[in-house]
């Protein structure tokens, strides 16, 4: 009779051991996310498996559980789960990752020299960083030569025809370094070289022409001043000037 009792009793624990319940897993934007199911106890993994929709999973009853969904792109989801002997349903959601670009800064330097059709365009911003008036900058005009006259020379024993803002300078060669001279090196936009210029422009070119364009608001010419004054004290006092 003894030994009757002591296998009813080692059976119904065997039994109480052996018994599951089902766990329903519902997830939202979740797939193909990696389901893992570990005890909470010693974190062993008791189940592991891709999400399909409503995973139904059985696990024995009477034990806490760790559930772990991730997925590429998700934010990670953790449950701990407490499965009695009735059926339990988890919801999870599983949110997207919000990338944050940093912004891109793309910088470009601009080239010395282009070419376009039958011209060398230069540009002059580079050159007046060593500059200290337009004329400098074109005495360093690549493949420009100037001699102690002010001519300018690119590829003949001719001097070239020297142009601002497209119109040809009828000047000597002197006054138009002098004009250069008073102005500032960062007026010059760009230079144009033109070494063998087309039938459009005068046959007089026949040393190339140089294009000096000047940056908008800057104007070349003439300016001047007059100023007269007078001081009354005990004496009176005058004074002109002409600029």
């Amino acid at each position: 009779m003894k030994v009757f009792f002591t296998l009813f009793f080692i059976s119904l624990f065997s039994f109480s051991q052996a018994q599951t319940s089902k766990l329903i897993i519902v997830a939202d934007n979740a797939s193909n996310a990696t389901v893992v199911i570990t005890k909470a106890s010693d974190s062993s993994v008791v189940f592991k498996t891709t999400y399909k929709n409503n995973l139904e999973v059985d696990l024995p009853s009477n034990t806490n559980y760790l559930l772990t969904l991730t997925a590429i792109g998700k934010t990670k989801v953790e449950r701990f789960v407490s499965l009695k002997e009735s059926t339990l349903t988890v919801n999870v959601v599983l949110t997207n990752i919000a990338s944050k670009l940093d912004a891109i800064v793309i910088t470009a330097k601009k080239p010395l020299i282009t070419r376009e059709d039958d011209k060398e365009i230069i540009n002059a911003e580079v050159l007046a960083n060593s500059s200290t008036n337009a004329f400098e900058v074109l005495e360093k005009t690549p493949g420009a030569i100037i001699d102690q006259d002010g001519n300018v020379y690119l590829s003949s024993t001719t001097p070239a025809t020297v142009y601002i803002n497209g119109r040809e300078m009828k000047l000597s060669a002197s006054d138009i370094a002098s004009l250069l001279k008073s102005l500032p090196a960062n007026s010059i936009l760009k230079i144009e070289v033109l070494r063998t210029p087309s039938a459009k422009y005068d046959a007089s070119g026949s040393g190339g022409i140089v294009n000096i364009v000047l940056k908008k608001g800057v104007k070349i010419g003439f300016n001047g001043s007059v100023n007269i004054s007078s001081f009354q004290g005990v004496k009176n006092t005058s004074s002109i000037g002409v600029s």
